[in-house]
């Protein structure tokens, strides 16, 4: 009899034992669907936001080889310093950046710049990084475009040899095809915003 009633005593902790492991199984089961189910819309979202959409084609547009006529104003009101160069746009990473490799003159002098131009889908926002041979800093701009991306305007920061910091302004139209006009706007001494740059494309 002791026998038989400790059996059916274990087979009573069994079966308790299964009716509590049976839910928690499931609770755990469900819990790692919802976490892939998580993970797998957050590697969609991110492989949205990582290809390249209608903004970047727009930028394709203007991939080619380009001649560059500069004006630059050191004040305002003085006559413009021209000089020309020549600039190659070339789609680069996959089509998700504009490359600009530009050379020419500047001020009397040889002059070698290059930039990057794109669209960051999770910002919203178009970005743009220039470096050139007038310094060893790297200008950062953000900003939006219009007219189905055929005015971009950005804004970035750079500084100037005393060490101050300077709002920089920059303006792309594309005016047709083939012709792009690229403006630069900065302040005077009194801190008022006028026209630097301009470059005209042409290819």
């Amino acid at each position: 009899m002791k026998a038989i009633r400790w059996f059916m005593g274990l087979a009573a902790v069994v079966a308790v034992a299964g009716l509590i492991a049976g839910p928690v199984g499931a609770t755990e089961e469900a819990a790692k669907k919802d976490e892939a189910a998580g993970m797998e819309a957050m590697m969609a979202e991110y492989t949205t936001l990582a290809a390249p959409n209608e903004h970047h084609a727009h930028l394709k547009n203007l991939v080619g080889n380009w001649k560059a006529e500069t004006k630059f104003w050191a004040q305002p009101g003085a006559q413009p310093q021209v000089s020309t160069g020549k600039a190659q746009f070339e789609m680069v990473l996959g089509g998700r950046f504009l490359k600009t490799s530009y050379t020419g003159e500047f001020m009397g002098n040889s002059f070698e710049g290059i930039g990057y131009s794109g669209f960051d889908r999770l910002q919203g926002k178009h970005i743009d990084f220039w470096m050139d041979t007038m310094g060893t800093s790297v200008m950062k701009s953000e900003g939006h475009c219009e007219e189905d991306g055929k005015i971009v305007t950005l804004a970035g920061q750079i500084q100037d040899p005393t060490g101050k910091t300077m709002t920089m302004k920059t303006v792309s139209r594309v005016v047709s095809d083939n012709t792009i006009v690229f403006e630069m706007y900065g302040p005077d001494t009194t801190g008022k915003e006028f026209k630097t740059m301009e470059i005209t494309y042409t290819r």
